[in-house]
C-alpha cells in the first residue's frame, strides 16, 4: 500500500514539474471529455473523437496565443489597450479559421451530406466562437491559477527571506549595541578605580588613620562592580547604595567642610543599567570640589516621578575649571553617560546641562522606566 502511494506521489510530482507532460495530459483529457460529451449526438464516439482531433490544432493555437501573447506579453505587462484589441481580432481570426476547417476538411470528409450553407451565418459564427473560447478560457484560467500559485509561493519565500534578514539585522544590531556598551563599561571601571587607588595611595603616603576605612569602602565598591554589575540591569536601590559608598569614600579623602546632600525619593521597584550615573558624581568631586573652589558643595537628587527617573546633580566650580572649560581630560564622564543613554534609551531620555561661572548643573530624565 505504501509503495502504491509513493508511486502515485512520484507520478504527480513528475507531471507537476514537467510542463510538456502536463500540457499533453490536459489536451488528452480535453479530447476524451469533449468526444464523450458530444459523441452520442453524432451516433459514433469514434467519429466525434476524430472530429475533435481535427479541431485540436486550432484550439491549441488559440489557447497558447491567448496565454503566452495576450496574457504574458500584454495583460501582465499592464498593456490593457493592446490586450483588448488583440483579443478581439484574434478571437475573430481563430473562430473564422475553425469555420474554414469545418467547411473545407471536417464536414466534407466526415459528414459529406451536411449542408455547408448552414455554416455561412452569424448565429453559427457565434456558436463556434463560444465553443472554441470555452476551452481557451479554461486553459487560460488554469494558467492564471498556476501563475498566482507560483507568485504566492515566491512571495511567501521572499517574505520568509526578508524576515530572516530582519532577524539577522536585529541580531547584528543587538550584538553591536552590546559591544558598544561593553566598551563603555570597560572605559568606566578602570577610570573610576584609577581615581580611587590614587586616593588610597595619597593617604598611605601620609600614613593617616583614614587608610583602613578607605580600603573597606573600596572593598564594598569592588564587590558591587565585580558581582552585581555583570547583569544588564540592577535595582536602583543597589546603585544608590553604591553611590553613597563612593561619596563616603570621597568625603574621607577630602576636607570635612564639604557640603554634600543626597536626596532620594520613591526608588523601589526600579531597575537601571549598572554604573550609569557614577561618572557624573565622580566628575563633581574631581572637577568641582577637587579644583578648590571658594564654596564646596554637591547636591544630588535621584527620584521617580510618575514613570520617569530624574537625576539632578549640582556642584560648585572654581576659577581653575572656568579657565579650562575646553579641556577634554575631564570629559570622559559626561561623554560616557551620554553615549550609554543613547544606546540604552533612544528617544526616551533627555539631558540638560547648565554650565555657569560658579556652578555646574546636569539634569537627566529617563521616561517610561517604571
Amino acid at each position: 500500500m505504501l509503495i502504491k502511494r509513493n508511486s502515485i506521489f512520484n507520478l504527480y510530482q513528475y507531471f507537476t514539474n514537467n510542463r510538456l507532460a502536463l500540457h499533453f495530459v490536459f489536451w488528452l483529457a480535453f479530447t476524451i471529455f469533449y468526444s464523450f460529451i458530444y459523441g452520442p449526438n453524432y451516433h459514433s464516439f469514434t467519429l466525434k473523437f476524430i472530429h475533435t482531433i481535427l479541431l485540436l490544432p486550432i484550439a491549441i493555437a488559440a489557447s497558447y496565443f491567448t496565454m503566452f501573447v495576450l496574457i504574458d506579453k500584454m495583460l501582465l505587462k499592464y498593456k490593457y489597450t493592446s490586450f483588448i484589441l488583440t483579443l478581439v481580432f484574434s478571437s475573430l481570426f481563430f473562430t473564422f479559421a475553425q469555420l474554414c476547417s469545418y467547411y473545407f476538411f471536417i464536414l466534407p470528409i466526415l459528414y459529406p451530406k451536411y449542408d455547408l450553407s448552414l455554416l455561412l451565418n452569424l448565429e453559427r459564427f457565434l456558436i463556434e466562437l463560444l465553443r472554441l473560447y470555452a476551452i481557451v478560457i479554461l486553459a487560460t484560467v488554469l494558467k492564471l491559477l498556476r501563475h498566482w500559485s507560483r507568485m504566492k509561493s515566491a512571495n511567501i519565500q521572499l517574505s520568509e527571506k526578508n524576515h530572516r534578514a530582519e532577524l539577522q539585522i536585529k541580531e547584528i544590531e543587538k550584538q553591536k549595541l552590546q559591544a558598544e556598551l561593553d566598551v563603555l563599561k570597560s572605559q568606566l571601571n578602570p577610570h573610576f578605580l584609577f581615581n580611587v587607588l590614587n586616593n588610597i595611595y595619597s593617604n598611605s603616603l601620609l600614613k593617616t588613620d583614614k587608610t583602613p576605612s578607605i580600603v573597606l569602602k573600596l572593598s564594598n565598591l569592588m564587590s558591587y562592580i565585580l558581582y552585581d554589575c555583570k547583569t544588564e540591569k540592577v535595582s536602583l536601590k543597589k546603585e544608590v547604595e553604591f553611590i553613597k559608598n563612593y561619596i563616603d569614600l570621597e568625603k574621607i579623602r577630602l576636607e570635612s567642610d564639604i557640603e554634600v546632600t543626597f536626596n532620594i525619593n520613591n526608588i523601589s521597584q526600579v531597575f537601571i543599567p549598572p554604573l550609569l550615573f557614577i561618572p557624573l558624581v565622580e566628575n563633581a568631586f574631581k572637577h568641582g570640589i577637587g579644583s578648590n573652589p571658594t564654596i564646596k558643595y554637591i547636591s544630588l537628587t535621584i527620584e521617580i516621578i510618575d514613570d520617569s527617573l530624574i537625576f539632578r546633580l549640582v556642584n560648585s566650580k572654581g576659577m581653575f575649571e572656568n579657565i579650562n572649560k575646553n579641556n577634554n581630560k575631564g570629559g570622559i564622564g559626561i561623554e560616557n553617560v551620554t553615549k550609554r543613554l543613547k544606546l540604552l534609551y533612544p528617544e526616551l531620555h533627555n539631558i540638560r546641562i547648565t554650565d555657569m561661572d560658579e556652578s555646574f548643573k546636569i539634569m537627566i530624565t529617563i521616561h517610561n522606566l517604571v
